[in-house]
């Protein structure tokens, strides 16, 4: 059986916190596209900001309920950011 409070602890020590790695990639994707002029960082920026708005929450959940905050922070900044693409008329990628 995994021991969970070794595992978590294990995490901490070696730094690999989800939190700051969703809002670090969110914030470095938007500036990103700043630098290159591609598409509108708002959105992404936006859910940067929020992303770590949400890690009081999700530290005082548990590790399953701050994963689910930060998929739904990221999941709602790209449709909105994909519902402003559409409006806009500039063509998405269609898998």
């Amino acid at each position: 059986m995994v021991d969970v409070r070794r595992v978590r602890l294990a995490h901490q020590r070696a730094g690999a916190d989800p939190r700051a790695g969703v809002t670090l990639f969110l914030a470095g994707d938007a500036a990103f596209r700043v630098v290159l002029r591609i598409g509108t960082p708002r959105y992404r920026a936006a859910a940067a900001v929020t992303a770590l708005a949400a890690w009081p929450v999700s530290v005082a959940a548990d590790g399953a309920a701050g994963i689910a905050l930060l998929t739904a922070v990221t999941a709602a900044a790209l449709a909105a950011e994909g519902r402003a693409e559409r409006a806009a008329g500039h063509a998405t990628v269609e898998a």
